[in-house]
């Protein structure tokens, strides 16, 4: 049976920067999932708050997800 939790990848503090990321990431087939976007977006001052962007991925995708990422 597969792992189909969603684990938090990265945090960012801002969405371009989490969607570039998460363009590579799916770019190789790994689903993402963007949490705290529209607050960050909207309200910029409260990034420290909301704890910023999360780029949240599957759990079964972490290993692949950190090879994609190596220089």
């Amino acid at each position: 049976m597969s792992d189909k939790r969603l684990i938090t990848f990265r945090v960012f503090d801002n969405i371009i920067d989490a969607h570039i990321i998460g363009a590579k990431l799916e770019s190789e087939g790994i689903e993402c999932y963007y949490i705290g976007e529209n607050m960050t977006s909207l309200y910029p001052v409260f990034n420290s708050a909301v704890a910023g962007v999360q780029l949240q991925i599957k759990h079964e995708d972490l290993i692949n997800a950190q090879a994609v990422l190596l220089p």
